[in-house]
């Protein structure tokens, strides 16, 4: 269910330069707009509880995104806001890979200390949310093939890549103020019902399964 289109391709990461008249915001700006963050937390749980929240699966299931940053969880502005928020580069990115995602399997581990960011001749390096992501799972998939491991990557082994990317603790996808929430608005009543006023949209995970039967 989570495959990213080309898992073999590593994405051109680190990239310092943006298209001109555009500016890039970075995670702690992210972070001030409440409503978007709430989103990537639900988006995050809902990851990390397929098996045993159906909630969680019927809103994955309408993703129309590699990497579920989509509706429902998201508008189209909103997702590409959050797909090039700007983060650190770790410095040493294969010892960080090993931290976030060893034992992905069977339960999402957080680092005891996150990787500090990368600077080169005083510049801070950094990548896109969706360039890390996708770096860090093709390590990931690198990895598991190197150890004879060819089963193909589940949404449980793509919850640490998201944790360390957002910077997200899994306390804080346990707090039951964000837990209520959940229970009682969703994700703000499946944002808006998911395209009311922009129908005809994109062929959702579920739609485009059930055509390929």
């Amino acid at each position: 269910m989570a495959k990213l289109k080309n898992p073999t391709k590593t994405p051109n990461t680190a990239s310092s330069s943006q298209q001109p008249g555009t500016r890039k915001i970075n995670l702690s700006e992210l972070k001030k707009n409440n409503d978007i963050w709430y989103k990537i937390k639900v988006l995050i749980y809902d990851l990390a509880n397929i098996k045993n929240d159906p909630a969680s699966v019927t809103r994955l299931e309408r993703t129309v995104d590699e990497l579920y940053i989509s509706e429902p969880y998201f508008t189209a502005e909103q997702a590409e806001l959050v797909k090039s928020t700007l983060v650190h580069f770790p410095p040493e990115p294969d010892e960080m890979e090993e931290d976030y995602t060893e034992g992905a399997t069977e339960e999402f581990q957080i680092p005891k200390q996150p990787s500090k960011p990368a600077e080169i001749k005083g510049e801070m390096k950094t990548e896109t949310v969706e360039e890390a992501i996708k770096r860090r799972m093709v390590n990931f998939y690198d990895k598991r093939k190197a150890s004879g491991d060819f089963r193909p990557c589940g949404t449980h082994d793509m919850v640490p890549v998201y944790l360390g990317v957002f910077g997200i603790l899994k306390g804080e996808l346990e707090d039951e103020k964000f837990l209520g929430r959940l229970r009682k608005a969703r994700i703000e009543r499946e944002t808006e019902a998911s395209g009311v006023a922009g129908g005809g949209g994109k062929e959702t995970r579920n739609e485009k399964g059930k055509k390929g039967r």
